[in-house]
C-alpha cells in the first residue's frame, strides 16, 4: 500500500501510471471518497489495483474524447493547492493537493484530495 499526502507529494512520480487502464470511477458523496479501480502496467502484464482518494473536495471528469475513445493514462500531474469554502475561508489549506490523470482520449480526471491510497495486488 502506498499513501500519498501533500507532505510526500513528490512520491507520486515514482508510481508508473503510463498506459494504466481506468474504466470505472466510483464517487461516494456522503463519505467524500473516490475509488478508482486501475490496471497498472507491469513487466508480466496488467495488474489489478485500486486508488482511493479520501477527504475529496472536488472531482472534475471530462468525457469529450477529443482525441478519440480511450481509457489509458497518458500522464499524471500533481500539485499542492489551497482549498477555500464558499465563504472564502481557508479549509485546512495545507492538507490538500490536486491530481490530474490525462487519458489517451484527451480527457482529464481531476481530483482535489488530502490523501491518495494505492493498493496493489
Amino acid at each position: 500500500m502506498e499513501i500519498i499526502t501533500r507532505q510526500n507529494l513528490s512520491q507520486i512520480k515514482t508510481i508508473y501510471f503510463h498506459d494504466a487502464e481506468i474504466s470505472t470511477i466510483i464517487c461516494d458523496y456522503i463519505e467524500h471518497t473516490v475509488r478508482m479501480p486501475i490496471k497498472l502496467y507491469k513487466r508480466d502484464g496488467m495488474k489489478e489495483s485500486e486508488i482511493t482518494f479520501e477527504n475529496i473536495v472536488n472531482v472534475d471528469i471530462s468525457l469529450a474524447e477529443l482525441w478519440g475513445a480511450g481509457m489509458y493514462v497518458n500522464g499524471v500531474a500533481a500539485e499542492s493547492i489551497e482549498v477555500r469554502t464558499g465563504f472564502n475561508a481557508v479549509l485546512n489549506s495545507t492538507d490538500y493537493f490536486k491530481v490530474c490523470f490525462e487519458l489517451n482520449s484527451g480527457d482529464n480526471i481531476n481530483i482535489v484530495t488530502s490523501k491518495m491510497v494505492l493498493e496493489r495486488t
